[in-house]
């Protein structure tokens, strides 16, 4: 296991909106200014003796299917609002567009009791004092929330002791909750062993690229691909300690990590890749549906995904290449970059689905102890498994759970938005493909042994940041500079003309007020 602490970086998350699997995570002491939630002696059942409650709720759809019928006609929330005593309407938004589309919706007045994100760092709801603080509510209708999810996830929707959000703890117990995966049988057929280093990593790479893993004459294999604006390329820059949609504590302070130095050190190993043709030619505008078209094609030596997703590769590579029996992903540790020695991978992840209530519902209690009761063992099993009888089907003693069902009836968003609190209880009742589950857990294991630290993912991005959309990472500056760099347009050199054209345009604000926040909230 390599150590996790690094006297040169540490980072900060901003919560970057990804596809993101079942969740959990350790607990530890509550930082200084949070509130210490603690499991309550009583848990009862969250719909005795309360009115029939009604809320309304969007989500991400996780790109999954969904039945296009009214919500409460869909069998999976007609059964969660019977027995939580609520009326819910569910909104679904396409993954993909899953911001921008929240951003339309509540510019327009469509405000709904809560909604689904990821993380509280950059939820405009908090940054614009909308949202609901939930201490009270959670003390008087959230028993087996308080119990059931690890106070590091309550630490990370904390600010000055109020609670913004109701968390879903990191997969696992992995918060560092990407991990790189290749291919399996490649690396067997070619006789490689997984890449320790960066430059080891480049060898695989070009072995890939020239000597035809997929054995079918041509040499048309795309070593590593990622999708647009630079995401899922977290444990490429995270070799040397930093992800772009993060911040770090360089020369007393705090600064987005797209601006560190060690960014460039990403950069140029990316800008070789490109020049080697060792990435995807169209890395940078590859949608998420082209992109794991390509994985599942047969060509795809490498790619960064989610550490819960190891059985679901598995399980849609056996669906894809039905002829080539031994095609397999596996996940593998972070390689180490060339000259450094600190923490790597992804920056750690304390939560990942978080609901936030808006202040002015009026149906709080209800969406409470809706929540409430899928943290109990009851709620959990079936946000994981469904009812029997669909994906959960009996064979014999057993209850058996077929996640490949779960698409047949379009439930697959059940688990995807709904597992909010992972039992280690209700996984026991259940024997799932035992293949799949391996699978998930060797990528999984991978992410526990790494990870970049993250100890103040409350941090609320800076008013000037977010007043500034160009100035973010994934805004016109950085997008159109590091392009240029990575296509040999601009020199490597050029990376410092960015950052001090960034400053001026309003960057030395953004680190001003990161900086005064992490002074007072979070410097140990």
């Amino acid at each position: 296991m390599r150590k996790k602490w690094s006297p040169y970086v540490i980072t900060l998350s901003v919560a970057s909106l990804a596809v993101t699997g079942l969740t959990a995570c350790s607990s530890k002491e509550p930082a200084a200014g949070t509130a210490s939630v603690q499991p309550s002696a009583a848990a009862p059942s969250p719909s005795a003796a309360a009115e029939k409650g009604k809320f309304r709720i969007f989500v991400s759809d996780f790109n999954n299917q969904y039945p296009a019928s009214p919500s409460m006609q869909i069998p999976a929330i007609k059964y969660m609002g019977e027995k939580t005593n609520n009326e819910i309407d569910l909104v679904f938004i396409p993954h993909g567009q899953y911001a921008d589309q929240l951003r339309i919706k509540f510019a327009s007045g469509d405000i709904p009791d809560v909604y689904q994100t990821w993380g509280i760092a950059d939820a405009e709801p908090i940054q614009n004092n909308l949202a609901m603080e939930l201490n009270e509510l959670l003390d008087k209708y959230g028993p087996n929330l308080k119990k059931n999810i690890p106070q590091s996830a309550w630490d990370a929707v904390t600010i000055g002791g109020k609670i913004m959000g109701i968390p879903s703890p990191a997969g696992f117990n992995a918060p560092a909750e990407r991990v790189l995966y290749v291919r399996k049988d490649w690396m067997n057929k070619l006789n490689l062993q997984a890449p320790k280093t960066s430059e080891e990593l480049l060898a695989v790479l070009k072995a890939f690229k020239e000597r035809d893993p997929n054995g079918n004459g041509k040499q048309d294999e795309i070593p590593l691909t990622s999708r647009e604006k630079f995401t899922w390329l977290e444990n490429i820059f995270g070799m040397w300690g930093v992800n772009p949609d993060s911040f770090s504590v360089y020369n007393g302070e705090v600064i987005p990590s797209f601006t560190h130095p060690n960014i460039l050190k990403g950069l140029e190993f990316i800008r070789t890749l490109y020049a080697e043709k060792l990435i995807d030619s169209e890395f940078m505008t590859n949608n998420s549906t082209v992109w794991k078209q390509k994985i599942l094609s047969d060509r795809v030596g490498m790619f960064d995904h989610n550490q819960t997703t190891g059985g679901t590769w598995y399980r849609d590579m056996r669906s894809s290449l039905k002829d080539n029996p031994d095609a397999e992903f596996m996940a593998i540790p972070t390689p180490l970059g060339a000259g450094y020695t600190g923490p790597v991978g992804r920056v750690e992840q304390p939560v990942g689905k978080t609901f936030i209530l808006f202040k002015q519902s009026k149906n709080a209690e209800a969406v409470i102890r809706f929540f409430d009761w899928l943290a109990t063992e009851e709620g959990n099993a079936y946000a994981a498994y469904g009812a029997e009888g669909q994906a959960l089907t009996r064979q014999g003693n057993d209850l058996v759970h077929s996640a490949d069902k779960e698409k047949e009836f379009q439930e697959a968003w059940r688990n995807a938005v709904f597992n909010i609190a992972v039992l280690d209880s209700t996984s026991k009742m259940i024997k799932q493909d035992e293949a799949v589950y391996a699978r998930t857990m060797q990528a999984v294991e991978v992410a526990r042994k790494e990870g970049i630290p993250n100890p103040f993912a409350p941090m609320p991005i800076p008013q000037s940041l977010m007043s500034q959309s160009e100035l973010k990472w994934s805004g016109s500056l950085f997008q159109e500079a590091v392009a240029k760099i990575i296509v040999g347009d601009k020199p490597l050199e050029s990376f410092d003309e960015f950052v001090t054209m960034w400053k001026k345009q309003g960057g030395d604000k953004i680190i001003k007020e990161a900086t005064e926040w992490y002074n007072k909230n979070g410097k140990k």
